[in-house]
Order: C-alpha cells, then sequence, then structure tokens
C-alpha cells in the first residue's frame, strides 16, 4: 500500500491502522510525520481498531502522541494486544484530553486487570465514554471494587459488558449491588461469567430498586432454574433479556409466567439451547397469547418434540393483540 493510500483511508468512517503496521514502519521519518498530523486534524477518521498485533514504536507514538489531539473518532477499540500494557500512559493521556471518544473497547488482554486499574480514574471523571467494553481481561477482586464504584457514581455509561472471563467471587457481589443506585447504564452484557446463585440474587435485589437497566446479558452460564428464583420476579422491569445456553427447564416458565402481570415491560426473550422440554414451551407461549408486550421470543434447541412444536405455534397465531396483526417473532 502506497503512503497516499493510507492517507486516503483516513478520509473514510473507520479504519484499522495496524494492519499497515508492516508498511508504516517503512515510511521515511517525514512520511510518518504526515501521516501522525493527518491523524490529528481529521475530522472523518470516526473508529480506530487496534487488534491481533504487537504494538511497535510508531503505534505506540500514535496512541500518545496523535489520538489526544483528534476530536472525531467515536469509537477505540483494542482487542487482543498482548503489550498493551506499554501504551497505558498513552490510553490515560487519551481518556483525559480526547472528549469525543463515546466506545471504550479493552478486550482479550492479558493483563488487562492492570490496564482497568491504571485507567479507571479518568473513567471516573466526567467524559462522554457511554460504551464501555471490557470482556476477558481477567478481572481481580481489586478491579471489581473499583467496577463498583464506577457504576455507582458513573453517569455516562450506557452499555458496560464484562463478559467471558471468571466473575464467581464474592467482590461481584458488589458490582452487582451498585446497580441500586446507577442511572445511566441501560444494557448489562454478564454472558459466560460463572455467576453464582449468590451474585444473581444480589443481582435481583439491585434490579428491584433501578430503574434505568432495560438489557440484560446473563447467558452461558450454566444456570439451573433454581438459581433464578430470586432474580425471576424482576425480570419483568426489563426490556430484553438473554438466558440462551443455560439449564433452564419447564419449572423456570412455570415461575416465570406466574411472576409476570399487565405492568410486564418484556418485549425479546431469548431461551434459546436450554432445557424447556415441551410442557415449559407451550406454557410460555400460551402467557405470550395473553400479553401485549413480548414481540419476540427465542426457544431454539429446548428439546421440543413435533407436538410441542405444533402446540406453541398454535398458541401464539391465536394472538389477537398485537396491531395490525402483527404477530410475535418466534424462533424454535
Amino acid at each position: 500500500m502506497e503512503t497516499t493510500d493510507l492517507f486516503t483511508k483516513l478520509q473514510q468512517d473507520s479504519i484499522d491502522l495496524l494492519s499497515h503496521t508492516h508498511l508504516i514502519h517503512k515510511f521515511s521519518s517525514e512520511e510518518q510525520k504526515k501521516l501522525s498530523n493527518r491523524i490529528k486534524i481529521s475530522s472523518s477518521l470516526k473508529t480506530l481498531e487496534l487488534k491481533d498485533v504487537h504494538l511497535n514504536k510508531y503505534m505506540l507514538n500514535v496512541l500518545m502522541n496523535d489520538l489526544p489531539y483528534n476530536g472525531s473518532i467515536k469509537s477505540l477499540r483494542l482487542n487482543n494486544i498482548p503489550n498493551l500494557q506499554a501504551a497505558t500512559t498513552a490510553l490515560k493521556e487519551i481518556l483525559q484530553f480526547n472528549d469525543s471518544i463515546e466506545e471504550l473497547e479493552i478486550s482479550n488482554i492479558v493483563d488487562g486487570d492492570s490496564i482497568f486499574r491504571d485507567i479507571a480514574p479518568y473513567l471516573f471523571t466526567e467524559n462522554k465514554i457511554k460504551h464501555l467494553i471490557l470482556k476477558n481481561i481477567s478481572f481481580q477482586s481489586p478491579s471489581l471494587e473499583l467496577m463498583s464504584e464506577l457504576i455507582s457514581t458513573n453517569k455516562t455509561i450506557s452499555t458496560l459488558d464484562i463478559s467471558n472471563q471468571d466473575l464467581s467471587g464474592h467482590a461481584m457481589v458488589g458490582v452487582l449491588k451498585s446497580l441500586e443506585t446507577n442511572v445511566s447504564i441501560k444494557s448489562f452484557n454478564l454472558s459466560n461469567t460463572n455467576l453464582t446463585r449468590e451474585n444473581l440474587t444480589a443481582l435481583g435485589q439491585s434490579l428491584e430498586k433501578n430503574e434505568t437497566l432495560k438489557v440484560l446479558d446473563i447467558s452461558k452460564n450454566s444456570l439451573f432454574s433454581a438459581d433464578l428464583v430470586g432474580l425471576i420476579s424482576r425480570l419483568k422491569k426489563l426490556e430484553e433479556v438473554d438466558l440462551s445456553n443455560n439449564l433452564i427447564d419447564r419449572y423456570f416458565a412455570a415461575e416465570l409466567v406466574r411472576s409476570f402481570d399487565d405492568k410486564t415491560q418484556l418485549k425479546v426473550l431469548g431461551l434459546a439451547d436450554n432445557k424447556l422440554g415441551d410442557l415449559g414451551a407451550i406454557m410460555l407461549a400460551r402467557y405470550i397469547k395473553n400479553t401485549s408486550s413480548i414481540v419476540e421470543l427465542d426457544i431454539s434447541n429446548n428439546h421440543l418434540e413435533k407436538i410441542g412444536n405444533f402446540l406453541v405455534k398454535e398458541a401464539l397465531n391465536l394472538n389477537d393483540i398485537q396491531p395490525c396483526d402483527q404477530k410475535v417473532k418466534l424462533i424454535l
């Protein structure tokens, strides 16, 4: 790729600069300076993704000295970078001086936990970060304590994703309890985090008081129906819940339909890859027939027989309360 081609890329909405690292390091110092200046003044660069690479000296310079100047970038994604620890100071600079970034992702980082501890103070301050993604960074207790404080005090983050890591320790209880006072988070992803019954009880207690959260993902946690007892009645306050890839059976369906009422706000319910069986699926479908809120139900891969599929479809086809004869979107 010619230098001019890379400059042209900066006029597009997004660019993975690191895919061109092997060419960037061959640029003359004058060309690198020109590229740095273009990054600083670009008004079109919206997304910068650094993925699956080892940061070289030039890219560290881009993070440290160029991005803090840029006023157009909205999303910074750092994914699977072995030496990201070397860029901690640069991240602090970006968070402190760049007020255009709305999405920050730090994912699949071996030492991501220590990086989070270093940059956390800059997340407490009033900035524009709305979407915070910290997947698979091996959170430890001290970092979870910081996360609890962040959730309690931050008023800008609307999407929080801390999925794909072991959060089964007691410190996670504090994180979930901090949701009680949070007024900004609308979507919370806890997929594949080894949640315990203690965690779910704390989450249920927080949902009792929280009026902001609308989307919750607790899929892939090997949860049994009994684990969800303290949470079920609070789910009706949410709009979208993903419980797929767990161990939920027909008893969950029975408790679920008993807890919901005409004040239920739930619109999308994901229960794929569980163990509802015919009885559980039919019971859910018949409940949905009598509620106006749910518009999508995913019960695929739940060990349904032909009769179960037939009765579920029959129940939902009788749903005559949807406007313009629209049916609930059913995924079997």
